[in-house]
């Protein structure tokens, strides 16, 4: 797997499943892999991709969030 490049970190599935979405906020974008990323604050997100590896799944996050914005 690829190291993450600038400007994304990643996030475990648990905060994804964690997370308590608006109903506005539950259309994710599956077919392409792209998905919302729910914050308690509005923050500006480009897109989350899936990664599968071994142990389980994570979340690369391409944006200009912080790790200390979560």
């Amino acid at each position: 797997m690829p190291l993450p490049l600038v400007n994304q970190f990643l996030i475990p599935f648990e905060f994804w499943e964690t997370r308590k979405p608006n109903d506005t906020e539950i259309n994710t974008r599956r077919s392409n892999g792209c998905h919302p990323m729910l914050l308690d604050e509005p923050v500006k997100v480009n897109c989350i991709d899936i990664i599968n590896t071994p142990e389980k799944s994570a979340f690369y996050i391409s944006s200009n969030l912080h790790s200390e914005d979560i």
